[in-house]
């Protein structure tokens, strides 16, 4: 993991979505990096080293991987559990952020051991406090983040 900066890498198929989260981390004083990828193929090079991403000094092993559900070629759900069964990446935190409420996408991703879940507020407000939150646990060891203490998250279902 890249212990000299923060770096986030989020995985978003919506360029509305990825332009609103340029502007909201701009807006909290987020001074790391944000990496960007439109699916979960390119995150998994990217995370590999692979090809267009082996220099390490342009794309560096993020503190923190934000990951859409729905997106093409690879899904989040699929990237998680390859992070999951990785080594070297097992501990870095992975945040789901998606539109979806549905409960069987909440208990797949806790389920591959995801830090959190969280749906994407359609109210800027929320979606302020969120980034700021989320911009917090840059740094983090998977499994060291209590998703109920940000704001947006969807608790792991009770295993009765």
């Amino acid at each position: 993991m890249n212990d000299e900066r923060q770096v986030i890498l989020y995985a978003d198929d919506s360029e509305d979505d990825v332009l609103l989260m340029h502007r909201v981390l701009e807006d909290v004083g987020f001074t790391g990096e944000l990496q960007v990828l439109p699916h979960g193929l390119d995150v998994i090079d990217y995370l590999s080293g692979s090809g267009h991403y082996a220099d390490r000094t342009l794309y560096p092993l993020p503190n923190l991987v934000l990951l859409d559900i729905k997106m093409p070629r690879v899904d989040g759900l699929e990237v998680l559990k390859w992070i999951r069964r990785d080594e070297a990446l097992r501990t870095t935190p992975v945040l789901m952020l998606s539109a979806s409420r549905q409960a069987c996408d909440v208990a797949e991703a806790y389920a591959a051991k995801a830090d959190a879940y969280l749906v994407k507020p359609v109210e800027m407000t929320a979606f302020r406090a969120l980034v700021t939150a989320v911009t917090t646990l840059c740094g983090r060891s998977a499994g060291t983040i209590d998703p109920l203490v940000i704001p947006g998250s969807v608790p792991a279902p009770s295993r009765d």
